[in-house]
């Protein structure tokens, strides 16, 4: 798909700049201080234990030790983006630390990219979609509870990095399973279904 200058998608890129400078510095060397953010990267680190241990030995350990005084090991957050690092830790062999870290920047470079896709599910004409994506780096709340910058440099939220990110898909292809498609269409049926249990399995109350 080319994009001319007259084509006012091209306008998809300013967010994209943005997000790459804001974010790149993130990529440097020690952990971001602040929030959930060390719980969350200890929890990918035990899972990748556990999953190992279950490789090696078939024995599954569902328990944590580190956390107000040990509980079921998913019963503070919820098991997606800990599965999700440990399994391509142990695929790749990569840095738990560096995929925790390419994984934020990821998320936030697709989010306005990801209101786009899902204004034109809606149905949103091509230049309302493009400001919705234009304005979705600036949302900011009193809470920070949400995907503004806030809520992961100040308070960690990454499960709902994943949550929100995948509860805009779900929502979107259900809106067009239902109210836009005449008839019963499979693929919009299975993508809505996929996308909201994945919401559901990143962050309950995103999901």
């Amino acid at each position: 798909m080319k994009l001319h200058f007259k084509d006012i998608r091209w306008l998809l890129l300013l967010p994209l700049v943005f997000n790459l400078l804001l974010l790149t510095p993130l990529l440097g060397d020690g952990f971001p201080k602040g929030g959930d953010r060390i719980g969350h990267l200890l929890m990918a680190a035990k899972t990748k234990e556990v999953l190992q241990h279950f490789f090696a030995t078939g024995e599954l350990r569902l328990w944590q030790d580190w956390h107000f005084m040990g509980s079921p090991l998913f019963y503070y957050y919820s098991p997606l983006p800990a599965v999700t690092l440990a399994v391509i830790g142990i695929v790749t062999g990569a840095d738990l630390l560096l995929l925790y870290k390419l994984t934020v920047m990821l998320f936030y470079l697709f989010i306005p990219f990801t209101v786009y896709f899902c204004s034109t599910l809606f149905g949103v004409e091509k230049k309302a979609a493009v400001l919705a994506a234009l304005l979705s780096v600036l949302p900011v709340s009193i809470y920070g509870f949400g995907f503004e910058y806030r809520a992961f440099f100040d308070f960690g939220l990454f499960t709902q990095l994943f949550g929100t990110l995948l509860f805009m898909l779900g929502f979107a292809a259900c809106y067009r399973f239902v109210f836009v498609e005449k008839t019963f269409r499979y693929r919009w049926f299975f993508l809505s279904s996929i996308f909201t249990a994945l919401a559901f399995l990143s962050h309950i109350l995103a999901g």
